[in-house]
C-alpha cells in the first residue's frame, strides 16, 4: 500500500467506506460505477487510464471479512467481483500463472470447477478465478497421475454440479505442468464457491 494512502489514513481515520462504485470483471479490468450500481450486475466503465489502474492495483487489500477493497486514501472503497478477488493468466512467456495485478501466482493449494464450468484456485496470494480465455490451454497443462490432461478428463467425465451443490473432491492429484507438488481439483455449485474460498462478491457495509 502506498506510503501517502498510509498516512491519509492515519489523519483521517473516520472516513465512512463506500459500496457499489468499483467492480473487477470476470477478465480482470477494474470498472467505475458512477451511478453506484456494482452490486447489481451492472457493466459500469471500464477503467482505461493506466496510472489510475496502477494506483487501484497497489492499494488493493481486504478484510477479515472477504470483502475485498481499493484503499483510495483515507477512504476504503469496496469491490464487487464478478468472479474473484484476482484472475489468473499466463505470462508473456507463457511459463507461469500470474494474476491481473501482474503478480506471480505462486503455489496452487486446490483447484475448484463450479457449476457454471468456470475454474477457480486457491493460491498463495488469494482466492482466483482463471481467465476463460486461458481454459483451454490450462486444461491441456493440468495433468492426472496416470499422465492424461484435465481436458481429456474433462471430455469424458465432466462432472454435472447443481449451482448449489456442495464441495465434493473430483482429482485427488493434479500437477500444472507436470510440477510437484499436485493440488486436489474439488466441483462446487457457484452459489456456494465465494463462501468456501474466503471472499464475498458483493460486499455491503
Amino acid at each position: 500500500m502506498d506510503r501517502q494512502v498510509i498516512d491519509a489514513m492515519q489523519r483521517w481515520p473516520d472516513v465512512p467506506a463506500a459500496c457499489g462504485w468499483l467492480s473487477l470483471d470476470a477478465r480482470g479490468a477494474w470498472r467505475l460505477h458512477e451511478h453506484g450500481d456494482a452490486n447489481t450486475g451492472a457493466p459500469g466503465e471500464r477503467i482505461a487510464h493506466d496510472g489510475l489502474r496502477a494506483f487501484i492495483a497497489r492499494n488493493y487489500s481486504h478484510d477479515d471479512h472477504g470483502r475485498w477493497f481499493f484503499q483510495n486514501g483515507p477512504q476504503r472503497v469496496f469491490v464487487s467481483l464478478e468472479a474473484a478477488p484476482y484472475l489468473l493468466r499466463w505470462n508473456d512467456t507463457q511459463s507461469a500463472l500470474e494474476n491481473h495485478l501482474g503478480m506471480p501466482a505462486g503455489n496452487i493449494f486446490a483447484w475448484w470447477l463450479s457449476s457454471d464450468g468456470r475454474l477457480y484456485a486457491q493460491t498463495a496470494l488469494g482466492p482466483a478465478a482463471l481467465d476463460d480465455r486461458e481454459l483451454e490451454s490450462t486444461a491441456r497443462r493440468l495433468m492426472l497421475p496416470n499422465g492424461a490432461s484435465l481436458l481429456q478428463y474433462w471430455l469424458t467425465h465432466y462432472p454435472e454440479l447443481a449451482d448449489d451443490a456442495a464441495s465434493v473432491l473430483l482429482l485427488q492429484d493434479v500437477q500444472l505442468d507436470g510440477q510437484l507438488p499436485g493440488a486436489p481439483l474439488m466441483g462446487i455449485g457457484e452459489q456456494r464457491l465465494p463462501a468456501e474460498l474466503g471472499f464475498q462478491r458483493h460486499p455491503s457495509i
